[in-house]
């Protein structure tokens, strides 16, 4: 499973920081919760991944010592990031939906993922 390659597997266990997910028997990988969305504050990895789901990953790095592959679920899509100079240019108007308020400001999202 070399770095980069795209992967499924079903998704065998959920926990509190990842998913694991078996991509072949006795062969597992994680997916760590901070590899799951681009954008999404994701609190639970239970909102993005199914028991039982089959998914689609990508390889991100292989510990053949420790036998652990970590896998990411937000880099089978496009990063929303790149390009975003050139879509939201510096002073530019732009619509949005309010998604949080804090005591220092507003996140507002600007595209749906």
């Amino acid at each position: 499973y070399p770095p980069g390659k795209r992967v499924k597997g079903r998704v065998i266990s959920i926990v509190d920081y990842g998913a694991f997910v078996e991509l072949e028997p006795g062969v597992e990988g994680l997916v760590h919760i901070s590899e799951m969305s681009w954008s999404q504050h994701i609190k639970h990895p239970s909102e993005v991944v199914k028991l039982g789901e089959v998914i689609e990953a990508i390889v991100l790095d292989v510990d053949k010592e420790n036998q652990r592959i970590a896998l990411g679920l937000r880099q089978a899509f496009p990063d929303p990031w790149e390009g975003i100079e050139k879509r939201y240019p510096v002073g530019s108007r732009v619509k949005g939906r309010i998604t949080n308020l804090t005591s220092f400001g507003a996140f507002v999202e600007l595209e749906g993922e």
